[in-house]
């Protein structure tokens, strides 16, 4: 079950945990995870599984991110977000907050927030920033990806 802390839940159905991740700052492209694991935020259409992420909750406010493609978790990487650990540690760990109407993603490497630079990146101290912003939309009630194997 996931448990937001100090935001409300992105979704109307108690049950869904899939979403896509866009950021409306970069022309309201999405987020995909590439062949390459690499988490690209510059897509208009691309594979819907691959734009899929799920989010399972960690621990006080923090969250695990799985990219849709292989079910592999999002690691806060110094060159940008990739999918392809086998397990949680320091850097698979997200925390989704809410400042002002708009949702930011914060890295767990650095604690630094996530922004659209083409790839997914973790490495912006301004909240307010345009790029910064995240838009998460529920694809329906989830299955979680297949487990890694």
């Amino acid at each position: 079950q996931i448990t937001y802390i100090g935001v409300e839940r992105p979704c109307d159905d108690p049950l869904a945990k899939s979403f896509t991740l866009s950021f409306p700052g970069h022309h309201n492209r999405r987020c995909v995870e590439k062949p390459d694991t690499r988490v690209d935020c510059n897509i208009a259409n691309g594979d819907a599984n691959a734009q899929k992420f799920v989010f399972s909750t960690e621990s006080k406010g923090w969250y695990h991110l799985q990219g849709g493609r292989h079910g592999k978790y999002c690691s806060d990487e110094p060159n940008g977000v990739v999918c392809n650990r086998g397990g949680p540690g320091g850097w698979e760990k997200f925390r989704l907050d809410m400042v002002g109407n708009d949702y930011r993603l914060i890295g767990g490497r650095d604690r630094r927030y996530c922004l659209d630079a083409g790839e997914l990146r973790c490495q912006s101290d301004n909240p307010d920033g345009a790029y910064e912003r995240v838009r998460l939309k529920c694809t329906a009630v989830a299955k979680s990806p297949p487990p890694p194997p």
